[in-house]
């Protein structure tokens, strides 16, 4: 594996979802474009990725999943000085508690390969089983409600995926 304080790392964390030769020429783009060369630091890294999760698409859904996993694998004293160095503008809402979901969209997600009636259902019955309460949702609870959804499986498992895809995109958790 390159080391993680490379570009290559980072070309590493986004090739999953984009595939090595798309990561490698959105990387190096952007890279060149705010001056980074081949060696990056940690706080490098994550403003690279925030820059990338911007972007519309799968390039913008492939950094907001890197940088999630970027934040579970980093070492906590490093994570600690790398998130902090940024301050809270490189966080997204749902990091700094300020992205607020009422449960009606998400119930939207599922609405159309389920129905109306089975999609509120089946939402309000995972609200109450999780125990959330209120008439928003933090973007964290919505996806937590999403992930509790697809560890169920079946049919409604299968849209909780691609709802965590379109939730992704367009609340930008």
């Amino acid at each position: 594996m390159a080391d993680s304080g490379t570009l290559e790392h980072v070309i590493g964390l986004l090739a999953p979802t984009l595939g090595l030769e798309r990561a490698r020429t959105v990387i190096e783009r952007e890279a060149q474009d705010i001056g980074l060369g081949p060696k990056i630091t940690d706080a490098e890294i994550v403003t690279l990725l925030k820059r990338l999760e911007r972007m519309t698409g799968t390039v913008g859904l492939a950094a907001q999943l890197a940088l999630r996993k970027l934040k579970r694998t980093m070492n906590p004293n490093v994570s600690t000085g790398a998130f902090i160095a940024l301050g809270a503008q490189a966080l997204s809402g749902s990091e700094t508690g300020a992205g607020f979901v009422p449960p009606q969209k998400i119930v939207e997600l599922f609405s159309k390969a389920l129905g109306d009636e089975k999609a509120s259902d089946l939402i309000g019955r995972s609200i109450t089983r999780l125990g959330l309460r209120g008439s928003q949702l933090t973007t964290a609870d919505a996806t937590r409600l999403l992930d509790f959804v697809e560890a169920g499986g079946g049919v409604a498992g299968a849209v909780a995926r691609f709802a965590k895809v379109r939730f992704f995109l367009t609340f930008g958790t």
